[in-house]
C-alpha cells in the first residue's frame, strides 16, 4: 500500500479510515450465525455468504494497511468454523504464519 497516496489524498484518506475503524469495531464480533433464511428455495446461505464476504474484506484489507495480525487471526476464525471439513481450535497457533497468508 502506498500510504503517501492515503495520507494526501483526502478520498482515500476517508476510505482508508473508515474500513479500518469498521474492521476494528467487528473483531470481537460473534462469529455469523449458520442461519438458512428463507430455505434452501429462499436466500438461504446467501445471506450468511454476503455477511462473511463484507466481514473478511475489512479485516483483510485491515490487515494489509496496518499489518496487524488480529486481523488475520479474525479471517482465519471466521473461515475455519465455516469449514465443513475442520472444526479446530481456534488460537493464533493454529493458523499459518501472517507471511505466508495471502489477502
Amino acid at each position: 500500500m502506498n500510504s503517501g497516496l492515503i495520507a494526501n489524498d483526502p478520498y482515500f484518506k476517508f476510505w482508508n479510515e473508515t474500513i479500518v475503524n469498521n474492521a476494528s469495531a467487528t473483531i470481537g464480533d460473534d462469529t455469523v450465525p449458520y442461519n438458512i433464511d428463507g430455505g434452501l428455495a429462499g436466500s438461504g446461505v446467501l445471506d450468511v455468504a454476503r455477511e462473511i464476504k463484507v466481514r473478511v474484506k475489512q479485516w483483510a484489507y485491515a490487515y494489509k494497511v496496518t499489518n496487524e495480525t488480529r486481523y488475520a487471526d479474525r479471517v482465519y476464525r471466521e473461515l475455519n468454523v465455516r469449514s465443513p471439513i475442520t472444526r479446530l481450535v481456534i488460537n493464533a497457533n493454529d493458523r499459518p504464519p501472517p507471511e505466508t497468508m495471502t489477502l
